[in-house]
């Protein structure tokens, strides 16, 4: 009868210890499922919430230049404003030249370029890029080279501005 209690005993102690180890392991996995949902969750918000600000952005047109205005005349107010921001922020350019302006039919822009070389303290380049940023048109700083001189670095770059294409010249491509 004692061993019948003890073998008992025994198996009854081996399913707790079973049983308690299987339920913790599978409550691990529960809770690491539910950590990983939750983080693919919280990222599709966020993906939404850009995709409803680009959205947004979209249909805000005047982060764009006016596209009844020539090309040439953009050119000219968009070198100088970016003069104007370089003053204001002591970054020394030396040269500014228009590059030729290009269609991009697919998202329907005509991309309006400026080529700078300047010379200027990395502090002066960081409060025109924020110029920049802050600009209520869209910049893109693009091509960017850097060279360094005894107390300055100069600055190779290109400016990227944008219009939308009007309906008279998408009819006359």
């Amino acid at each position: 009868m004692k061993q019948t209690n003890i073998l008992l005993l025994l198996i009854s102690f081996t399913l707790l210890v079973n049983f308690n180890n299987y339920i913790d392991s599978d409550e691990t996995k529960d809770i690491k499922k539910i950590k990983a949902i939750t983080k693919r969750i919280e990222s599709e918000k966020q993906l939404l919430e850009e995709k409803k600000n680009f959205i947004e952005l979209k249909k805000n047109l005047s982060i764009f230049f006016d596209s009844s205005k020539d090309n040439s005349i953009l050119l000219g107010l968009f070198q100088k404003n970016v003069k104007q921001m370089a003053k204001e922020s002591e970054f020394k350019i030396s040269n500014i030249s228009w590059g030729e302006p290009t269609v991009n039919k697919k998202l329907n822009l005509v991309i309006l370029p400026l080529k700078v070389v300047a010379k200027s303290t990395p502090y002066a380049f960081g409060l025109f890029s924020k110029k920049l940023l802050d600009y209520k048109k869209l910049i893109k700083i693009d091509m960017i080279s850097l060279r360094k001189n005894r107390k300055e670095i100069g600055y190779n770059m290109y400016l990227f501005a944008y219009k939308k294409l009007n309906q008279e010249s998408k009819n006359e491509e």
